[in-house]
């Protein structure tokens, strides 16, 4: 295979990956709707800093976990450095800085977090779990390392409806700042 296909590939994908994006101001697009879409119904993060538990969420109104990210307020000379996560959340593509407070079992199951956007926007104070909606995930945090995988069936349903042409009204629960 020589230099010249892959060079071919990319020129005829330019197209389409110029047609996948919006103007600011209008309204997206179809292929953009569908991408957001598509990045909506994973998710997928990696986690360092300060950090000991676990959650299996399974909706909503559906978890179980006990889960401790960041340093605690007041408590930062335990450790002095924050817990920063990034990875595919919301849709979008992002860096940040967690402190979260997770436990109990559904309809039990109190959240309380603060997100900082590494691109300086406002803090985001609230409960994690109603960002949740249909989505299934599991997240790990071992001492300094975590992870966190998921799955949004109600997202990856609105590709599948846009693919074949049924535009799904919008809806928008509780998230956490894109």
């Amino acid at each position: 295979m020589s230099a010249a296909a892959p060079r071919a590939l990319l020129l005829a994908a330019l197209p389409l990956l110029a047609a996948c994006q919006s103007n600011p101001g209008e309204p997206p697009g179809w292929w953009a709707r569908r991408g957001a879409d598509l990045r909506a119904s994973f998710e997928c993060a990696v986690a360092f800093g300060p950090g000991l538990g676990a959650r299996v969420t399974a909706t909503r109104w559906l978890q179980v976990g006990g889960l401790a990210i960041g340093p605690a307020e007041g408590h930062s000379r335990l450790a002095p450095f924050p817990q920063r996560s990034a990875g595919l959340r919301a849709g979008e593509f992002r860096s940040e800085t967690l402190r979260a407070l997770e436990y109990g079992l559904s309809p039990w199951y109190a959240s309380e977090a603060v997100l900082l956007d590494d691109e300086g926007g406002p803090p985001w104070r609230g409960d994690l779990a109603a960002t949740r909606a249909t989505q299934l995930a599991a997240q790990v945090h071992l001492g300094v390392v975590g992870a966190t995988l998921g799955f949004d069936p109600g997202a990856f349903l609105r590709l599948l409806a846009g693919l074949v042409g049924i535009e799904p009204d919008p809806q928008t629960p509780e998230q956490a700042p894109n």
